[in-house]
This record gives C-alpha cells, structure tokens and sequence, in this order.
C-alpha cells in the first residue's frame, strides 16, 4: 500500500472538524519516526505545507544529568528514563490551544541529550503526527497521553531487521560494535519487550521501513513509488557531508546514499588523485557515472543523497543527468570556516583519509566563492550534525536549493 493511503486514512481523522493527534508506537528499530516524517510529507502536497506537523517523544527524553541522579544511565531510553507527564502535558497543549504556536523539543543524538525547541507547529496546524516506544503502554503518564490521540497505530519490523538497524545507528554515532552488543541486548531488547506487550491496545497495525527501504501500510502489502529526487551535498573535506548525507537519507523511507569517494575507490589500476591538475579526465569519467547512478536510483523512485567534493564546475554533469531521467535536484554547499575544516579533516583516521592540509586548504578555498551558486551555501561552523541535517531537510522541502 501506497504512503499516500496511510496518509489519507491518517487525514481522516480529521472528520470532526478539531485537531487530531495520530500516534505512532512501536519497538526500537522499527521505523517509527521514518514513517511519521513520510506521513507529514505526504500530506503537504495535497493540502497545505502547515497541515500537519512532526512531534517526537525522543525530546522527553531525561537529560544525562537526571539519568544519574536516578541511576539510570546504563538504562538510557529505557521507559522510566522518559518524562511521560511532560510529554501527556504537550499534547494537551496541542489538542486544546490549535491557534497557538508551539515548539517541540527533541533528541539530537550527536550531543547525546534532549534539545529544546527543535520543531515548530504552526498555528492552524490540522493533524499532528507523533512517534515514540511507549506512546500505548497501560503505564502512568502514559495512559493519559493516549487519551490525547485520535488513534495510536503499532509499527511492526521483524525483530532481525530493526535489530540491525539498532546495530548500524549506535555504531554510526561511535560506539564499538561490541558496545553496540552489548547495548542492545541489554538495553533496547528488553525496551522492545515492553512496547510489543502495547501493540493489542493500538488500533491498526502497519508496516515499518523493510530491509529494501519500503514502507508498508499493512503486512505483505507492496508501494508503488513514483519519481525520486537527487539531494547532493558538497563542500570541502571536513565538511561533514557523509554524516548529514546519512542522516537524511535515513529520514525518507525510500533512500539511497551515494557516497562519491568510492566511486574513485572503484578504479583497480591507474588511479590519480582527484584534487591533482593530471586527474582530470578521471574526475570527469567519475562524475558522470556517479551523477548516472544518482539519477538512475532516483528515477526508481529513491531519495538519492550523495556526498562528495562537487564544486559548481561539476554541477552540470548532475543536471544534465537528472534532466535527462527527469528527476528533480537539490544542490547544497556546506562550507564551515577554514579552521574547522582544517581540524576534522586532519583529524580524521580512515585509511584513505585526506589529511594533508595543503589540499584541504586548498579546495577550501575553491569553495570560497560559488558565484552564482552562493545561495546554496550553507555555513555549518560549530553547527552539530543533527542541527545541519535538520536546515538541511527543510531547504529541500522549500525548495530553496533546488536546480532547474
């Protein structure tokens, strides 16, 4: 079944009239938030951008230092680590002041600690979409924040998949993959076990995010998907692009992230340094199959975020590719300070890591002066990933990078 479907039945609960409030609970792993994110962007095309907002649980998480005051550190996530009563007390707000505009907080994993005001939902807003483990737990707090909601629905993912996914998210935000190990099995395993006990209390059940990127409305129901779109996010080594790249990719529930360094990496034999004047024939050659992929991808129906060094005298190759596949695409420059760049990418361990600071100085500068590409520059200097991925997302929502 189709995202537009769930969206449609989500937008029926608007039938009185009021604000509604759809819930969307599940295990760890399962794709709630992917899913919540696809259902609010789903229902802007057909009505208006402010029709419904995203508000996740994850910004009631409690901060590390009341975690150690409870002695709860080791059991982060873990359902008394939330303030379930701060989080029944926002969306009372929601459901009683419609007309008025509220920020909702939320989790940046980056900083590993709840931030404020993260989300936005604007006055008028008509139905708000959230998501969290315990949202239908016959718990405390709980109970009275279900009471707040139109309908909860249960997101399912085998426990195979969302247990790989929960392996490549704490890995991907630094942990060892025997700390991962041992995080899920001691943590988010027994989380899961407590939100499964909740899935009878929900009123429908669907399908998260499968292994192939497909969001399903209900079990062994199929998507048909329409065209994609290319989001390519550049700037110099040490820009972050690969993490905000992953990150975004991650939000869509179907994604592909093209990570143009091993497009190079594919050449055996004969390989010249891409930032060398003697490469440029190469670089040519690359780019164009990598901008041939990215479109081909999209055209099936995939978000493509790729991430690379394409500076504006590649940005052709990608148009002509998407014009030809007639896919839309997004083009974003970001471009912290000289120091900052010159840090992470020195820093940086990888084996084939480009650390030297003459050439990082050097497309630094290359990157100074877009001409008439400067609107999509994007300044990330002392800006966390989460905080990038996020102005990132809504300028591609806005059109605000979009190339013709």
């Amino acid at each position: 079944m189709r995202t537009e479907r769930l969206a449609d039945d989500a937008w029926a609960l608007l039938a009185g009239g009021r604000r509604a409030g759809l819930g969307l609970a599940g295990a760890p792993g399962a794709g709630k938030s992917t899913l919540a994110r696809a259902l609010v962007e789903a229902l802007r095309a057909p009505h208006v951008a402010g029709a419904a907002a995203y508000v996740p649980l994850d910004g009631f998480h409690l901060a590390g230092a009341q975690l150690d005051r409870l002695g709860l550190r080791d059991r982060k996530g873990s359902e008394p680590s939330f303030d379930a009563a701060g989080y029944a007390a926002l969306l009372h707000r929601l459901v009683a002041e419609p007309g008025a505009e509220v920020y909702v907080p939320d989790f940046d994993r980056a900083l590993d600690e709840p931030v404020a005001a993260r989300h936005r939902v604007a006055p008028g807003t008509r139905l708000i979409v959230t998501e969290g483990n315990y949202l239908a737990c016959d718990l405390p707090g709980w109970r009275t924040a279900r009471e707040l909601m139109a309908q909860v629905w249960y997101v399912d993912a085998p426990d195979a998949v969302r247990d790989a996914r929960l392996m490549e998210r704490h890995v991907g935000f630094g942990r060892t993959a025997a700390a991962s190990r041992a995080w899920i099995d001691a943590n988010d395993a027994p989380n899961a076990e407590l939100v499964k006990a909740s899935r009878e209390r929900c009123e429908r059940v669907v399908g998260g995010v499968e292994a192939g990127g497909v969001v399903e409305a209900e079990a062994g129901d199929g998507v048909e998907a329409g065209p994609g779109d290319v989001v390519v996010v550049s700037g110099p080594p040490g820009a972050g692009k690969t993490t905000v790249a992953r990150l975004l990719a991650a939000e869509s529930p179907l994604s592909v992230h093209l990570h143009t360094d091993d497009f190079w990496a594919f050449i055996a034999r004969g390989a010249v340094a891409p930032y060398l004047p003697a490469a440029q024939r190469q670089n040519e050659v690359v780019v164009a199959v990598a901008a041939g992929a990215a479109a081909r991808y999209a055209a099936g129906g995939y978000r493509v975020v790729l991430d690379g060094v394409v500076g504006p005298w590649f940005v052709d190759a990608y148009r002509a590719a998407a014009r030809a596949a007639g896919v839309p695409l997004h083009y974003v420059v970001l471009r912290p300070d000289e120091p900052t760049t010159l840090a992470r990418a020195t820093a940086r361990t990888g084996p084939d890591a480009l650390t030297d600071p003459g050439p990082v100085r050097a497309m630094h500068r290359e990157f100074a002066d877009l001409g008439a590409y400067e609107p999509h520059a994007l300044d990330t200097g002392g800006q966390p990933p989460d905080a990038t991925t996020a102005a990132v997302r809504d300028a591609v929502a806005a059109g605000t990078y979009r190339l013709d």
